[in-house]
């Protein structure tokens, strides 16, 4: 099935895993808050639904802490625009000025590892011990 949308974003889905899209035009959505792998040059790259939780961890963060977790490097912008991508560029650090659970913490970052494949997925994300501790009912 091939998808069009108002971006000029063409999504290849394969009806039978829905969790599973191959991006056919990189380079659309707010940096600040896309995951490294949608940074590749590699036409045939693969986006998953972790690019989403990459999201998550970004929000999450910047809900907390009032800034984004990796916008405040000044040379960010710089290594996406030169392909500079790697997990050095990546690395969370927590202001200290701001008391987190230890839990909270790992859910970000388990949300923002920069291996796509030691990111959590939807359900190891909802699993968490920080998720599994939220109260919604009061």
């Amino acid at each position: 099935m091939k998808l069009n949308n108002d971006y000029n974003l063409n999504l290849n889905v394969t009806e039978t895993n829905l969790d599973f899209v191959e991006l056919t035009s990189q380079g659309v959505g707010t940096y600040s808050y896309l995951a490294p792998e949608c940074f590749s040059t590699d036409r045939h790259i693969s986006i998953t639904t972790k690019v989403d939780i990459w999201s998550i961890g970004i929000i999450l963060y910047e809900m907390i802490f009032n800034k984004k977790p990796f916008l405040n490097d000044i040379n960010f912008h710089k290594n996406i625009f030169n392909k500079n991508l790697n997990a050095e560029n990546y690395i969370v650090e927590y202001p200290v000025d701001i008391n987190i659970s230890d839990d909270c913490k790992d859910f970000i970052n388990n949300c923002l590892k920069f291996n796509v494949n030691e990111r959590y997925d939807i359900n190891q994300a909802f699993n968490n011990k920080f998720i599994q501790n939220v109260d919604l009912h009061n």
